[in-house]
Parts: structure tokens; C-alpha cells; sequence
């Protein structure tokens, strides 16, 4: 397990540190979803959810610490995913022009393990959390993060905290062809922000075992003017503009997101496949 200092999109760098690492229990919720993993401890998707996630990177690392005359180490393992539909849906509309992860879902699980019960505390780890999301955003370049504490988590079994996420995407300018207008230049769209919203949720499975799932996604549906260039029949060009549109699905993402919660399943099935 590489011991390296990677902040997954909702990882928890350090563990909390001194703080983050106690020796006392804050609760396990009722149903609280587990997921199934690799054979070297990556969190893995399964059923339909597997089919529309795809994996883009994954971490491991190890955190040691001595408190209280106590040695507790705790493993970190993420996966970051892309929701390949909505990455298609996109690249399809600007003929691959713009062709990256559009909607992002990061799971991390938070494994402590010690000779006495160690034990997490979503209070104590909140406030470690927060600055490792808003850190991997800007490496996806996300600027511009905020956080709103919801109520969410009561309608999710066994979740513990939600929040919504909210931000801004830089999307470098565009070019593409359409194909059915042979004698026109590429369609050419100048950079913007994209406005992204997402969902982060944190809850435990049991005393040692936090997990951490977050996400990404536009918001809003964007019109853009576009411009192209017309070449006449004497080779003559001009230039003309038109609005031309990305969409997006926000609802759809979210829904998407919040499956991932709802099909995690019971902890205690899911973790015999670590």
C-alpha cells in the first residue's frame, strides 16, 4: 500500500491528524450501505450502478499514530468514478470536442484498526473532510467550492452527515464540426464557467469503518453563442453567429448519485468481500 499523500475528491488526509483518531464510539446507523471491493480493499460499485460508473483512479495509503499510550493505524482506500452516460451524452453533441468526466462520484472507506476499540467520530472527522474535497476539486478544476450542511441524511438510511456542494467548472473554448455543412468551419465556442452542484455524504458501518461518498456534476443546461465561418461560392468567407446548447441533466446526475446510497446495501453482507 503506497504511503502517499493523495486527497481523494472526498478523502480524509491524515485521518484528522491527533484529533481525528479517538478512543470512544459516536454511533453506527441502522442500515448503513456497505459496498463490495477488491481483493486489495478498493471500494467497488456492483449491479447497474456498475455499468454506469466508470473507474478513473483509485488509492490506497496508510496512517499510523500513538495516542494515549495506544498505537492505531487506519488504511484509506478511494475510487474515484465518471458516470459514463453523461460524458457520452456531451462528447456526442460537440463530436468529441469536449470529451472528459463530466459528473465525478468518489467513495472512500476509512479502515481503523488497534488492539483496543478505536473508534471514528463523524464529528471529529467533519471538519477534516471538507478541506480534502475542496482541495481535489480545484485539482479537477473546480474553483469557487461551497458547503451547506442538509437534512438529507434523514431521509438516507444509515447516512450520518450530507451536504450540498457547490462550485464552478472552467471549460476551455470548443471546436467541432458538423458534418452536414461542408462548406462551413468548425462551430467555435469560447471558454466558460460551468456551474456544478453535488452531494457529499459521510457514515459509518461500524466502530472503525467510516465511508465517505462524493460527487460532482453541472447544474444548469448552457446556451452559449457559437460562431462559424461561411465560405461563399466565389471563396469568399463571413462570419456568422448562432446559439448552440449543451445539455445537461442535473436531476438525472443527482439521482444517479443518490442510487449509489440507496443500492449500497447492508454493511454487514458487503463486508465479507474485502
Amino acid at each position: 500500500m503506497k504511503r502517499r499523500r493523495f486527497l481523494g475528491l472526498c478523502g480524509v488526509v491524515g485521518v484528522g491528524g491527533a484529533t481525528g483518531l479517538t478512543l470512544y464510539d459516536d454511533g453506527v446507523a441502522a442500515g448503513a450501505p456497505g459496498f463490495p471491493s477488491t481483493d486489495d480493499g478498493q471500494p467497488r460499485l456492483d449491479g447497474a450502478d456498475a455499468d454506469e460508473w466508470t473507474v478513473l483512479d483509485e488509492t490506497a495509503e496508510t496512517f499510523s499514530e500513538g495516542r494515549y499510550g495506544v498505537d492505531v493505524t487506519a488504511a484509506v482506500y478511494t475510487t474515484l468514478f465518471s458516470y459514463t452516460p453523461a460524458r457520452e451524452r456531451v462528447a456526442d453533441r460537440t463530436r468529441g470536442a469536449f470529451d472528459r468526466p463530466v459528473v465525478l462520484a468518489s467513495l472512500t472507506r476509512v479502515d481503523v484498526e488497534s488492539y483496543v476499540n478505536a473508534a471514528l467520530t463523524v464529528d471529529r472527522l467533519e471538519a477534516r473532510i471538507l478541506p480534502a474535497v475542496e482541495t481535489q476539486l480545484a485539482e479537477r478544476g473546480v474553483s469557487n467550492p461551497t458547503y451547506e450542511r442538509t437534512a438529507l441524511a434523514e431521509a438516507l438510511t444509515g447516512v450520518q452527515r450530507t451536504y450540498d456542494v457547490g462550485g464552478s467548472m472552467a471549460v476551455p473554448a470548443l471546436s467541432y464540426d458538423e458534418p452536414d455543412t461542408p462548406r462551413m468551419g468548425p462551430i467555435r465556442v469560447p471558454a466558460f464557467d460551468l456551474s456544478v452542484a453535488g452531494l457529499l455524504a459521510l457514515w459509518k458501518v461500524d466502530t472503525g469503518t467510516l465511508y465517505v461518498l462524493g460527487s460532482v456534476y453541472p447544474d444548469e443546461t448552457v446556451t452559449r453563442t457559437a460562431t462559424r465561418t461561411v465560405e461563399g461560392p466565389e471563396g469568399e468567407t463571413r462570419e456568422l453567429s448562432r446559439e448552440t446548447t449543451l445539455d445537461f441533466d442535473p436531476d438525472r446526475y443527482r439521482a444517479a448519485v443518490r442510487s449509489l446510497l440507496a443500492s449500497g446495501g447492508d454493511s454487514s453482507a458487503r463486508r465479507a468481500t474485502r
